[in-house]
């Protein structure tokens, strides 16, 4: 019912875990060249999208709500007869590091390995609430994760290989991507890093210079669709897609704007398909594992090359609507890039 990965993750090019921005994926670089790229990202989530876009929950005067959705019976007697409506729903803060690096077999195989290290802090809502949307606790009464600290874990290894079949007159570079948990992390609660299963992703990146409309300008996109591990035995599947545009204002800098997605195939729609907000329901427990979570996303960012070997870059992110999701204000992201080899290629956050 919600991305906990976020996003951009949330995301590994696309990242079949997040989304992130400013990636220059439909050029390989050449034979030997590399880069090492290292970036902090600090999410803030702070609504809620279900499976038909809304923001909000309804609460039923009858029967009973604390026998159903976690609420206290003081809290149930409360509710008016025509139900209701919970839009407070916490707030989730994601910081963390992602580590990338990137390599050129040949002029046109180039191979990525990627992973991330998040820590999520949940801070549940000031008004009770129902247990979708407060501290998740565990049969014995524990919270191990929803507790108002931050929690971190490695997330999934990342492995693309991609290998560029044409330059003229544009880019044409396919890939697969390959994505495993590096740990057993968690997957019930609000402050997860990740989904936990694994996932395998076919796509093409296609992009090229736009100098005879624009000199300085390029333009590049992604199509993805991605294969996820089964749970519960409910099948998932992702479309993933990405544009990008960007212009260098000098040589040195550019600036970029992406616009990114995810539509699933399969999973639930929640919170009426996933049933009964209890550890005993276990499509509740998996619910971040299962649930059909679609997104778009609008992000700006910039790139300085201190060097031909250095670089620094930032973004800022924001989701423009979702379903099934927690709601991204905004994330943010600063890192830097070292390429090592001739002229070396620039890293996914580049």
């Amino acid at each position: 019912m919600k991305r906990k990965i976020f996003s951009l993750i949330v995301l590994i090019g696309l990242q079949f875990v997040f989304a992130t921005s400013g990636n220059c994926q439909a050029w390989v670089g050449s034979k030997g060249t590399g880069a090492f790229s290292i970036s902090y990202i600090n999410n803030l989530d702070n609504t809620e999208y279900f499976g038909h876009g809304e923001q909000y929950v309804m609460v039923p005067p009858d029967p009973p709500c604390s026998g159903l959705l976690g609420f206290s019976e003081q809290y149930c007697q409360q509710v008016p007869p025509e139900g209701l409506k919970l839009s407070d729903f916490g707030r989730l803060r994601t910081q963390g590091v992602y580590f990338d690096v990137a390599y050129s077999v040949t002029d046109r195989l180039g191979l990525t390995v990627s992973i991330p290290y998040l820590a999520p802090k949940y801070d549940a809502p000031d008004v009770e609430t129902s247990a979708y949307f407060s501290a998740h606790h565990f049969p014995d009464g524990s919270v191990p994760l929803d507790d108002g600290h931050y929690h971190g874990f490695f997330q999934d290894i990342g492995f693309r290989v991609r290998y560029n079949v044409a330059a003229h007159p544009f880019l044409i570079t396919p890939f697969v991507q390959y994505n495993q948990p590096s740990n057993g992390y968690p997957t019930f609660s609000h402050a997860i890093v990740g989904r936990n299963v694994n996932s395998i992703a076919f796509g093409s990146y296609i992009g090229g210079t736009l100098g005879r409309f624009l000199p300085g300008a390029y333009a590049q996109g992604d199509y993805a669709f991605a294969f996820d591990e089964k749970v519960l035995d409910i099948s998932r599947q992702r479309s993933l897609f990405e544009g990008e545009f960007g212009y260098f204002i000098t040589p040195e800098i550019r600036a970029f704007t992406t616009l990114s997605g995810q539509i699933t195939h399969g999973g639930l729609n929640g919170p009426q398909e996933v049933g009964l907000p209890v550890f005993s329901n276990p499509k509740f427990v998996h619910h971040s594992q299962i649930t059909r979570d679609n997104y778009l996303d609008i992000a700006f960012g910039a790139q300085y090359s201190i060097s031909n070997r250095m670089d620094v870059y930032g973004l800022i992110q924001h989701m423009i609507t979702g379903r099934n999701i927690h709601g991204l204000e905004y994330g943010l992201t600063f890192g830097t890039s070292w390429g090592w080899g001739g002229s070396p290629q620039r890293p996914c956050h580049c």
